[in-house]
């Protein structure tokens, strides 16, 4: 059937920008369609630096200074010397706005495949379904067709990607390797088994406190406080496979390996301590792990 309102693409995303976007408002990915390395990227709305604190701290010039600096500023003006009066009007001004921030990467390594510059382009091709949000990808490899395909649930406020091997009855996808990885300082990822087949994996990630941007050129320019003037975000994560799962050891940072699959699903959510432009984040884990936790189940119970 044809698809008047997909985009077709016969490479991966070599670079961000190349990626294929998806989102429900709050959670978004960058879907990279990778065959041996498969990327998504994703973000939480609320995951921004600073807090109300970033706002505090040694003003530039007490309130009554003001009228005085914008009598000088128009002055200034007045005799044409807009490079002296832009400088004073610096005193006026008070901090940067903060950042947003990349929140995690999911990471899939199928390193058994042929490498993509061996696969003609019959063998590959990725897209993005304008009608339906959905951006999958699909490869020949070793005799065996697989399929992914990659979406964002707005009722459900999560993403869903599903991995399947396509052909006669035994085929199955190349071994896989799954991981989190965190775009800022985090506790090393919690992993646990949630039943037959199933596997959890959690990631408690801080955003910065405050990011300066380039231009003022700083050794340090983003700073992170453990004192809790930073927003938190859970990332949490559910492998379903029919495969064979082995997890890291203990205290590892490492990956889970997935072997004779034939399907293979992640379903992730999001939580953030985000309560408004004046409320300091109250950094609660416990209740951030809560409420994500309850979204995962809610999806398996449909």
């Amino acid at each position: 059937m044809s698809r008047p309102h997909r985009l077709r693409y016969r490479r991966p995303a070599q670079r961000w920008t190349d990626a294929l976007p998806l989102g429900n408002g709050r959670l978004g990915a960058m879907v990279f369609g990778g065959v041996g390395i498969e990327r998504l990227q994703i973000n939480d709305d609320r995951g921004w630096s600073g807090s109300p604190d970033t706002g505090r701290g040694t003003p530039l010039l007490a309130p009554e200074e003001g009228p005085g600096v914008l009598a000088e500023v128009r002055a200034a003006l007045l005799e044409g010397d807009v490079s002296r009066a832009e400088k004073i009007s610096t005193r006026l001004q008070h901090g940067h706005s903060q950042s947003f921030q990349p929140l995690v990467d999911l990471w899939l390594a199928t390193t058994a495949v042929e490498p993509l510059v061996r696969l003609g382009e019959e063998d590959y091709e990725r897209w993005l379904d304008l009608d339906d949000a959905v951006a999958g990808h699909h490869a020949t490899s070793g005799g065996v067709r697989w399929r992914q395909e990659t979406w964002v649930s707005a009722p459900r406020q999560a993403l869903v990607l599903r991995r399947s091997a396509e052909g006669p009855e035994g085929a199955v996808l190349p071994p896989t390797e799954l991981a989190l990885g965190p775009a800022h300082p985090a506790a090393a990822p919690s992993v646990w088994q949630e039943g037959p087949g199933r596997v959890r994996l959690e990631v408690v990630v801080r955003m910065p406190a405050h990011v300066v941007p380039p231009h003022e050129q700083l050794p340090h320019p983003v700073r992170y406080d453990d004192e809790g003037g930073a927003v938190t975000c859970v990332v949490l994560a559910d492998v379903v496979t029919d495969g064979r799962i082995t997890l890291p050891s203990a205290g590892s940072a490492g990956s889970l390996s997935i072997v004779d699959a034939r399907d293979l699903t992640v379903v992730l959510t999001t939580e953030a301590d985000y309560r408004g432009p004046t409320s300091r984040p109250h950094g609660d884990v416990g209740r951030l792990r809560t409420r994500a936790t309850r979204r995962l189940d809610a999806v398996h119970a449909l």
